[in-house]
């Protein structure tokens, strides 16, 4: 995460009583946009919460952790079954088999949602980005991993059921001349950030680069 960590160094005269509220950050959290919405969800606890999907029940539970360097944050403990298609959707969540997929809250853990067999979980969500994971639920094995930034208000999202997108800081600067608001920024003291739209295709896991830097501002 070098770029990444360039970054939050930068915005954190100005984020630091935002950096790790994973309280309101977690709570908060949605699945990404145009993933499986859950047939069925509990009510029944704020901290402990119960999605069926087409094929998998997916259970987390809201944890609170410390950070030596930061503070103390939250985050969710993650479980998934595989939902038996003939029994009701509310029992569902009452699954006793093994969990096919059992995730500690180490890292800040936000569920992302589910397509298909791939289960999504965000990592390490500060203001400015985060990591994120891509896991097969039918090997139980993170299948892929990125880094990810919606510091421009950029949703990450699903489409055609098989591209994920999201935005990155880029590994480079682009050109000032493609940034309009450069000179307006430099002048309120502020610095430039780049950041690139990727496309990852979940089939064959391979990610691109899509379109051309965006330029923001940042301290």
């Amino acid at each position: 995460m070098t770029k990444i960590n360039k970054i939050k160094f930068l915005i954190l005269p100005v984020a630091a009583i935002f950096v790790f509220n994973l309280s309101a950050s977690a709570q908060s959290a949605g699945f990404i946009k145009n993933s499986e919405r859950p047939l069925y969800k509990s009510e029944t606890d704020e901290k402990a919460q119960c999605y069926v999907f087409n094929k998998y029940v997916v259970k987390t539970y809201l944890k609170t952790n410390e950070k030596e360097d930061i503070g103390t944050g939250e985050g969710y403990e993650i479980e998934i079954f595989r939902r038996d298609a003939k029994g009701e959707l509310k029992k569902s969540c009452e699954a006793s088999a093994d969990a096919l997929l059992n995730l500690k809250n180490v890292e800040g853990n936000e569920p992302g949602g589910v397509l298909g067999d791939l289960f999504f979980v965000r990592r390490n969500v500060f203001p400015d980005g985060g990591d994120l994971d891509v896991y097969d639920l039918k090997t139980g094995k993170v299948v892929f991993t990125t880094e990810f930034s919606e510091w421009d208000g950029y949703d990450m999202n699903i489409t055609n059921a098989k591209f994920l997108n999201y935005r990155q800081w880029s590994k480079k600067d682009g050109l000032l001349k493609n940034c309009a608001q450069a000179k307006q920024w430099k002048k309120q003291g502020l610095g430039i950030g780049w950041l690139q739209t990727k496309r990852l295709d979940l089939l064959t896991k391979k990610e691109v680069s899509v379109g051309a830097l965006r330029c923001i501002s940042v301290q």
